[in-house]
Parts: C-alpha cells; sequence; structure tokens
C-alpha cells in the first residue's frame, strides 16, 4: 500500500516514514506537510494517509476533512494522544485513529483492516472515549442500527448512510440519534468506540 506521510515537523516526518518503510506491505510515496498534501494525493497516486495530530493538531483535522470529501477511496489514519483528539479526528473522517507510539507491524495491520472497510482505534485511546461503566447498551440494537453503527465506524455522513441503505438523509439520522440514544453515547465518535467493545464493529 503507498503510504503518503503528513506532519507540520520535519522530524516527525522522517520518524513516521522509517515506520511505514519498515511495515511490511507499505511503502512511503512521500512526506510532506498537511499544506502540501492534498494536491499531492492524486499526483502520486497514495492509497492511505499517515498524518501527525500530535504537531500542527488543527491543520491536521483540517486535512483529515478535507481528504475525506475530495479523496474518499484514500484510508485516513492519524496519529493522536487524547480521547479528544481521537474524537476529532474520527468525527472528521479518519479509518485509523492509533497512539504515536504504534509498531510498524501495528500500522500495517490497521491500514490493512481500514482496506477492508473497518474502523480502527487503538485501544487506550477508545477506552478514553468510553466510561468504564458503559459495557453494556440502554436498549439492543436493531438489524438496521447495527448496519448503520458499522457506516458510522467508517465515517460516512448521514447522508452517506442514506444512500449506502437506500433511505433518505433524514432517515438515516433519526437511526444515528437512536443508535446514540441506546449505547448512551454523546458523540458518533463514542458510539464507536462502545460498539467495537461490544462486538458489533470488528477491528
Amino acid at each position: 500500500m503507498r503510504v503518503l506521510v503528513v506532519s507540520s515537523n520535519r522530524l516527525a516526518q522522517a520518524g513516521l516514514g522509517a515506520i511505514v518503510e519498515q511495515a511490511e506491505g507499505l511503502e512511503v510515496v512521500a512526506a510532506l506537510s498537511p499544506e502540501e498534501a492534498v494536491d499531492a494525493v492524486a499526483r502520486l497516486g497514495a492509497e492511505a494517509a499517515l498524518i501527525d495530530a500530535e504537531t500542527g493538531e488543527s491543520a491536521a483535522l483540517a486535512l483529515v476533512e478535507r481528504l475525506r470529501r475530495e479523496a474518499p477511496e484514500l484510508h485516513l489514519a492519524v496519529l493522536a494522544d487524547s480521547a479528544q483528539t481521537t474524537t476529532d479526528a474520527v468525527a472528521a473522517g479518519a479509518a485509523v485513529v492509533l497512539p504515536a507510539d504504534i509498531t510498524p507491524a501495528a500500522l500495517g495491520a490497521a491500514l490493512s483492516a481500514a482496506s477492508y472497510g473497518l474502523a480502527v482505534l487503538g485501544r487506550d485511546l477508545a477506552a478514553g472515549l468510553v466510561p468504564p461503566e458503559a459495557t453494556q447498551p440502554l436498549e439492543r440494537l436493531t438489524p438496521r442500527e447495527v448496519e448503520v453503527l458499522q457506516l458510522l465506524a467508517r465515517g460516512l455522513t448521514n447522508a452517506e448512510i442514506g444512500t449506502r441503505l437506500g433511505l433518505s438523509e433524514h432517515t438515516a439520522k433519526f437511526h444515528v440519534g437512536a443508535v446514540l440514544g441506546k449505547l448512551g453515547a454523546r458523540s458518533r465518535a463514542e458510539a464507536v468506540a462502545l460498539g467495537a467493545r461490544l462486538g458489533w464493529i470488528t477491528v
């Protein structure tokens, strides 16, 4: 898989590039700043982007949002250092959120999972999204709501969920609200994390 490394810090670019090169099945196509990355994706034929949100967080998250819109086929992986950044990255459209000390093997596995349409959250980051006592849903999800939850894990918007399931955007929004309500989740990212913990999302 061809990976574009993105960081506001040149030293971080080099370090992340080395991790990517050590991962089986991954290769670095370039290491760029967030400002340079958008125009480079198509030109370089990148299949994934590894985006450092520890340095220049706002620029990194803005990049995730833009790439999610302009290059929806690109697998977006973000390095985060907190549950809040994880929540923001998932909301922006990242399929993978990992800690900065990720190993090459774990990075390779995460991007492989993303290529199959799965969302991947680092264990410690995911744990921070869900209160420890929230181990069971308030109500069981219907099969349709499980489908919606799985699409939320892929970062789809209400409109995209509706298109995928043959529903209106309004109906999709209703189902998303029902999923969050039944899970007792305060956000989409928290719902995804809890869904993964309960086994409804395979990561």
